[in-house]
C-alpha cells in the first residue's frame, strides 16, 4: 500500500510541476495494479479537466464518485467538470451531493451560483452567492458574480458595493472593472464608466479577438493607418458608427472594419473607409475598437453627437414600399419582438409577440412585422388575434441587410421594437421608435425617463416588475389610441 501511496505522490509531484504526460501514466500504472483507487481516478480526471479534455475528466471522476460516494470533493470536483462542459442539469446535480456530504463545501457552493446563473434562476443564484459569501467573505469571483447580477436585477447601488469588493480583493480583476463601468455607464456617470468599461478588452473573451497592433489613444495621427473595428453586436455598430467624423477630425487615413452585413446600409449613408471584418485585413499602424470611443472623446450625457440621421435609406427603396404601403389609412406600425439569441442576455430582452396582441386590437392601428430569422415563426401560433403583415420575410433579401427595412421604417408612422438592432437602426434613421425596456436594461438606456440621449426621435417605455410586459404594452395601447 506504501508503493502505490509513494506513486500517487509521485504522479502529484510530476503534474504541479506541469509533467502532465508522466503524471497521468504514473496514474493509470497505479490503476493496473489498484483498479478501484479512487484517489488515481480522481487525479487522472483533474489532470484532463487540466488539459481541456472535458469529456475523459467526467468519465474518471464518474469511476471515482462511484466508487466513494460519500467524498464531497468528488462530487465537487465533477460537478466542475460539467460546469465547463455547460451541462447545466448535470452540474446542478452532483454539486447538490457534494454540498449534501459536505455543506461547508465553499468551492461546490461558488459553483452552485454558477449553474443556477445559468439556469436562469437568477434569485436562487443570487441567494447562492449570498451564502458561499458567508464561508469566503472576500472571494472577488463570488463578488463579482453576484455584483453583475444585482446589476441584472437592476439593484445598481449593491452591484457596486459588491464589484468594489472584488476589485479590492484583486485590484487587477478585469470582468469586475468592466461589470462596474456597465453600472457607472446605467447610472449616467459616463466620465467615471468608460475607462472601467476598458476592462472588458482584458477579459479573455476579448483577447481572442484583439490585435497585435498598440490601441489608439486619440492622439492626432498624421502618416499612421488607423483601424477601427467592430466589438460586438450590430447594435453596437450602428450606435457608434456617429463617431467617424470626430476619428477622421483627428486621424486622415483611417479604415472601419464592420461586420458583413452592415456594409450595404453604411456605404448607402455615406462612411467611407469600409472594410468587412474578415481576414486579411489592409495594413495598418494602430487600431481601437468602435465601442472606445465614447470614452475616447470623452462623451458625457450632455454631449453625446445626437443629430440624426445619420443612416439613410436608398432612395429607389423608399420609393418601392410606399407603393406597397400605400393601400392602408391606418396607423402603419412595424414591430420587432426577438434580438439575436447568441447575445449573453437576450433572455431578458426579446419579448413573446403574443405580447404585442393588445396593439394589434387597436382600432385604426395596422401592424406590419419587421422581424428576420429567429422569432418569426411566432406569426404563424397567433391563431389570428390580430392582423399583422409580414414584411420581414421579404425584406434585405436581395438588397442586403437591412436596406429593404430601412426603406420601410421610413415609409411607417411608428417602429415599436424590443431592444435590438432595429431600434438603433430606426433611431439612426430618425424615425419615430418605441422601445420597450425591461427593468434593468443595457446601459445605454439608462435606467430611468423616456427620453434616449443617443437617439431624439426614441421613446422608452419601461418595465416596472422584472419580466412583467403586460404594463408596458398597455401604456403603449394607451398611447396608440390617442395617436389614432
Amino acid at each position: 500500500m506504501s508503493t502505490i501511496a509513494q506513486a500517487l505522490a509521485l504522479g502529484v509531484q510530476h503534474q504541479q510541476a506541469g509533467q502532465l504526460p508522466r503524471a497521468e501514466q504514473i496514474y493509470r500504472q497505479v490503476l493496473q495494479v489498484e483498479p478501484g483507487n479512487t484517489q488515481a481516478l480522481h487525479n487522472l480526471g483533474m489532470l484532463a479537466l487540466e488539459v481541456g479534455r472535458t469529456d475523459d475528466a467526467i468519465a474518471w471522476l464518474r469511476q471515482a464518485v462511484a466508487l466513494d460516494p460519500t467524498n464531497s470533493v468528488f462530487h465537487g470536483h465533477l460537478g466542475a467538470a460539467f460546469v465547463i462542459a455547460s451541462r447545466w442539469p448535470e452540474a446542478r446535480l452532483a454539486l447538490e451531493e457534494a454540498i449534501r456530504c459536505d455543506p461547508a463545501n465553499s468551492e461546490s457552493q461558488y459553483n452552485m451560483g454558477v449553474v443556477l446563473e445559468n439556469l436562469q434562476q437568477i434569485d436562487e443564484a443570487v441567494a447562492q452567492y449570498r451564502h458561499c459569501l458567508q464561508s469566503r467573505p472576500t472571494d472577488a469571483a463570488t463578488h463579482n458574480n453576484l455584483g453583475n447580477l444585482l446589476r441584472v436585477e437592476g439593484n445598481l447601488d449593491e452591484a457596486l458595493v459588491h464589484l468594489e469588493q472584488a476589485i479590492q480583493s484583486q485590484p487587477d480583476y478585469p470582468e469586475a472593472h468592466s461589470n462596474r463601468g456597465l453600472v457607472l455607464l446605467s447610472q449616467g456617470r459616463l466620465a467615471e464608466g468608460w475607462s472601467e468599461y476598458e476592462w472588458r478588452l482584458r477579459c479573455p473573451e476579448f483577447r481572442k479577438r484583439s490585435f497585435a497592433e498598440p490601441l489608439w489613444d486619440g492622439t492626432l495621427l498624421c502618416d499612421k493607418v488607423l483601424l477601427v473595428h467592430a466589438e460586438q453586436g450590430l447594435g453596437d455598430t450602428l450606435q457608434f458608427i456617429r463617431y467617424l467624423p470626430l476619428v477622421e477630425s483627428r486621424c486622415s487615413n483611417v479604415i472601419v472594419a464592420v461586420q458583413p452585413s452592415l456594409l450595404p446600409i453604411l456605404k448607402q449613408s455615406g462612411f467611407s473607409g469600409l472594410v468587412a471584418k474578415r481576414p486579411p485585413l489592409p495594413p495598418f499602424d494602430v487600431q481601437v475598437s468602435i465601442v472606445s470611443l465614447p470614452g475616447i472623446f470623452e462623451t458625457t450625457l450632455d454631449d453625446i453627437p445626437a443629430d440624426v440621421p445619420y443612416l439613410h435609406a436608398r432612395e429607389d427603396l423608399i420609393a418601392h414600399w410606399h407603393g406597397e404601403l400605400s393601400g392602408t389609412d391606418r396607423l402603419k406600425v412595424g414591430i420587432v419582438w426577438q434580438g439575436s439569441p447568441t447575445h449573453a442576455e437576450d433572455r431578458y430582452r426579446s419579448i413573446p409577440l403574443s405580447s404585442f396582441t393588445v396593439l394589434g386590437e387597436v382600432p385604426g392601428v395596422q401592424l406590419f412585422s419587421l422581424q428576420k430569422g429567429g422569432g418569426s415563426e411566432q406569426i404563424q401560433m397567433l391563431d389570428g388575434r390580430f392582423s399583422i403583415i409580414d414584411l420581414g420575410s421579404r425584406a434585405d433579401n436581395e438588397t442586403g441587410a437591412f436596406m429593404d427595412t430601412a426603406a420601410i421604417m421610413k415609409n411607417l408612422d411608428l417602429v415599436i421594437t424590443a431592444d435590438t438592432a432595429s431600434a438603433h437602426l430606426a433611431g439612426a434613421l430618425g424615425v419615430p421608435v418605441w422601445v420597450a425596456m425591461r427593468i434593468a436594461p443595457d446601459w445605454r438606456w439608462l435606467m430611468q425617463g423616456e427620453a434616449c440621449p443617443w437617439y431624439p426621435t426614441i421613446r422608452l417605455f419601461r418595465q416596472t416588475e422584472s419580466g412583467n410586459w403586460q404594463p408596458v404594452f398597455d401604456r403603449m395601447a394607451a398611447e396608440l389610441r390617442s395617436m389614432v
